[in-house]
């Protein structure tokens, strides 16, 4: 009788374990552009966003499926994310994919991401470090608008994205580092808006 109890015991921790940690788990399903096998889920227990699958990601601001936002805004999870990580295979950082995640420290971005979307960063206020891989080909409009600490980018790119003045519009640029491959410094010095913006260099910054 007494195993039994035990027995009955453990069953019942383990069914409360496995349940609490589901319960830490946010999955927000299918997040692909037109269907692509993109999915992301927060792990709350350490607020980390993680995006897995293949091909883009939806471009929120024009979805009708999450009203114009990504769906952890519109479940009201913004503030809890701290760490987002795009595991290889992703594309692209869709538009206003990390709008309003004010708590927002760190991204790791993988090679094969070509596009960085419209606001994608907007509001990202904790945000101190960006790494951009040479693959990013395109920074749209407002990416890093009111991204008011950001202090050092790197961008792999051996040749500058193509960019206006709204990507980092109400950013205090001055005296910020880019730090860029040592033979595209002087390409960099010259471009618009990243020579004239930032303290260029070619040191490789571990970030």
């Amino acid at each position: 009788m007494k195993k039994i109890f035990l027995l009955f015991l453990t069953v019942l921790y383990f069914c409360a374990f496995i349940s609490k940690a589901m319960g830490q788990t946010v999955n927000y399903g299918n997040i692909g552009h037109n269907g692509a096998p993109v999915t992301a889920s927060l792990y709350q227990t350490d607020s980390t966003l993680t995006i897995t699958g293949t091909g883009n990601m939806a471009d929120f601001l024009s979805s009708t499926e999450w009203d114009g936002q990504s769906p952890w805004k519109q479940q009201g999870h913004c503030s809890k994310i701290r760490t987002v990580i795009i595991n290889n295979g992703v594309m692209n950082i869709g538009d206003v994919a990390f709008q309003d995640c004010n708590n927002l420290k760190w991204i790791s971005i993988p090679e094969g991401v070509t596009i960085i979307g419209v606001k994608a960063f907007e509001n990202c206020t904790s945000l101190q470090v960006i790494y951009i891989p040479s693959s990013v080909n395109s920074i749209e409009n407002q990416a890093f608008i009111n991204c008011s600490n950001l202090k050092v980018i790197g961008n792999m790119a051996t040749a500058p994205q193509n960019i206006n003045s709204t990507v980092f519009q109400n950013v205090p640029l001055s005296g910020k580092y880019l730090a860029v491959p040592v033979q595209s410094v002087e390409i960099y010095q010259s471009a618009n808006i990243w020579g004239s913006s930032f303290n260029v260099t070619g040191l490789f910054l571990r970030l």
